[in-house]
């Protein structure tokens, strides 16, 4: 076999494997900038829809680093998680609706303890806990839809 085309093969293997994680495709990247910089990024899903709202990463029982879910929410208003049926630490990062980090909170697998964004939000963004060390309040979030 050509060298060339078991690259093309194996690469067509992880892109699919990389266009959707926990049922969700994935749709765009988001990064993080502080003070010009970028701190870190993800690759995303969106939850847009409300029935994807209330299922968000329940029952997902693997995500690889640098990947997430996007809640997007039509307006700003104050929003509560929960991990009930959620195997994985997530750590939920609240966004403004001009995409600054208003305040990032850890969830602890299967606990119904309500986690409240504190303020108005209009994105949330769920990530492995062990993403999260990149991310501070104030940084802001920029999304790039995949085409």
């Amino acid at each position: 076999i050509p060298a060339w085309i078991l690259v093309l093969v194996l690469g067509s293997a992880v892109c699919g494997a990389a266009a959707q994680f926990c049922g969700y495709p994935v749709e765009g990247r988001m990064r993080f900038e502080r003070e010009g910089d970028v701190v870190c990024a993800f690759e995303v899903g969106l939850a847009d829809l409300p029935e994807e709202h209330e299922k968000g990463l329940m029952n997902c029982t693997g995500m690889r680093e640098g990947f997430g879910l996007l809640f997007v929410y039509p307006g700003a208003a104050r929003h509560t998680f929960w991990m009930k049926d959620t195997i994985l630490p997530l750590a939920i990062v609240f966004l403004t609706t001009e995409g600054v980090v208003s305040s990032i909170r850890y969830g602890e697998p299967y606990s119904t303890r309500g986690i409240p964004s504190g303020r108005p939000v209009g994105m949330v963004l769920e990530i492995h806990r062990n993403d999260a060390d990149c991310l501070e309040v104030g940084d802001r979030a920029f999304l790039t839809r995949h085409p």
